[in-house]
């Protein structure tokens, strides 16, 4: 196998690995821990229901079989991540997501793209404040009942 070729087995890895971050777990964060918190991570997963993997320096939005969001990178769940990872490199966004910081990303979004699923806002609004749970226990309800 080419250095540069990457199976669907060190994706599926990769997604065990962001899931597990997401969760909690920093020992696995690897690269994505430089670019998103694991709140971060775990928001995105439950506001799109795609993950945000690391891997050989590059980031990527996949399903939990490991495909890719879409082709160009101008899904929504592409877009969600991309915003969150550039206010965070550009020291917009310090600390936790709020739900006033969800609202008005997911609205900008939601109002050029046609295709913005529109239960999002919910979800996000959801996952931020709207339970008891912690954070590995969300990711973990999340997880099961994608399956």
């Amino acid at each position: 196998m080419k250095p540069w070729t990457i199976s669907h087995a060190d994706m599926l890895d990769a997604i065990k690995r962001s899931k597990a971050y997401a969760s909690g777990d920093d020992s696995g964060a690897g690269t994505l821990g430089k670019t998103y918190t694991s709140k971060d991570v775990a928001f995105i997963h439950a506001t799109t229901g795609y993950n945000v993997i690391a891997m050989r320096g590059l980031t990527a939005v996949v399903d939990d079989n490991g495909f890719s969001a879409s082709a160009d990178g101008t899904d929504p769940a592409n877009q969600i991540a991309s915003a969150i990872e550039g206010a965070r490199s550009h020291g917009a966004l310090k600390g936790e997501i709020t739900p006033d910081y969800a609202k008005s990303m997911i609205s900008y979004y939601a109002g050029f793209m046609k295709d913005f699923p529109a239960d999002w806002q919910d979800k996000a609004l959801r996952f931020l404040g709207g339970t008891e749970k912690s954070q590995s226990e969300l990711v973990t309800d999340r997880t099961t009942a994608a399956v």
